[in-house]
């Protein structure tokens, strides 16, 4: 059996929407697929990466140098803009046995990928700390967060999605025309963005979930638990949202000496909490059994005027099954908050 071990960066990479993409139109889905596969088996030896494994709507590459993960990043990204990704690096070592590769490298790096922004790219701390000696990375700290089966919380840097080639063209022109040019081009973004307000905001809007409550079961408190983890990885999913991570509500908490009750009565001190960590829709949820299924009732909050502007359920047995239409319910509840503005 082949087994070496050495240092490596490691990039997951996903396809944003996949699921709701199938459900509504398998063959635009699968063409998809097949043109996002064509694009990484390219792209990554281009950079000097190894592809290791296709993973359906997303895969898994090895590459000698952050930089070079970086690039193929990039290279992907600005390709796949039909169909946005989402992009996780992290560096460390990792074990190779039969042409697949192991260890806290690749789970860091798929529990990090989740948290990027659609068509942009999350990494670890050591991966910004290389990158940031080759080129500036103008981008944004995450708080620090416990990620599934790793004991330590880690901070994660975002990099957004990379600007349209048209958006950078006029930025670069704005800049060597005369100030009545820009005065009329502003007059005419101002009238183009009045128009757009029927469209989507490019804003993502801040989502968590905050706090699930369950009955006094083992069974219930078994099944929230794994509900809970679902959330954590299915809901950095959701489009144009920025899902925020439930150890930073959790200190900030902690630190005024707040009880997650407050959120429930709607205070305005815990809205001033959510608030100051950049959380403007916290999420609530009940877990109950009923008698033929368990039912997960949610209520969303908005923290700037401390009021429930949307709910949903869902019943099932299954865990993933229960989140996941929830968080069907939840990205309707972002698309139309998009479509009316924020």
């Amino acid at each position: 059996m082949d087994s070496s071990r050495r240092l490596a960066t490691v990039m997951f990479l996903d396809m944003v929407g996949y699921s709701r993409l199938m459900s509504h139109d398998e063959a635009a889905a699968l063409r998809s697929v097949a043109e996002l596969e064509r694009i990484v088996r390219e792209a990554v030896p281009a950079a000097g990466g190894r592809l290791v494994k296709l993973l359906g709507d997303g895969s898994l590459a090895e590459f000698p140098t952050a930089a070079a993960a970086m690039s193929c990043a990039r290279a992907v990204l600005a390709k796949a803009r039909p169909f946005q990704v989402r992009v996780g690096l992290h560096l460390g070592e990792i074990t190779e046995r039969e042409g697949d590769i192991f260890g806290d490298a690749v789970n860091i790096a798929a529990r990090i990928q989740p948290l990027a922004d659609p068509g942009g790219i999350a990494m670890s701390e050591v991966v910004q700390a290389q990158l940031r000696n080759h080129s500036a990375l103008e981008g944004a700290w995450l708080p620090p967060r416990r990620l599934k089966n790793i004991p330590a919380p880690m901070p994660i840097f975002l990099l957004p999605p990379e600007p349209r080639p048209f958006a950078w063209a006029l930025r670069r022109r704005l800049a060597t025309r005369a100030p009545l040019a820009i005065a009329l081009l502003a007059a005419v973004l101002a009238g183009a963005a009045a128009a757009t307000m029927l469209f989507r905001s490019s804003q993502p809007v801040t989502v968590s979930m905050v706090h699930l409550r369950h009955d006094e079961s083992p069974a219930a408190e078994q099944l929230a638990q794994q509900v809970q983890e679902e959330f954590d990885l299915l809901g950095p999913r959701l489009s144009g949202v920025r899902w925020v991570a439930r150890i930073a509500v959790w200190e900030e908490f902690r630190r005024r000496g707040l009880g997650f009750e407050a959120v429930e009565r709607g205070d305005a001190d815990s809205c001033a909490a959510l608030g100051a960590i950049g959380l403007r829709y916290p999420v609530l949820a009940r877990l109950s059994r009923t008698a033929s299924a368990w039912r997960l009732e949610g209520t969303v909050i908005d923290t700037e005027n401390e009021s429930v502007v949307a709910t949903f359920e869902s019943e099932g047995e299954e865990p993933r099954s229960l989140v996941s239409s929830s968080l069907g319910r939840l990205q309707s509840w972002v698309d139309a908050l998009g479509s009316g503005g924020r």
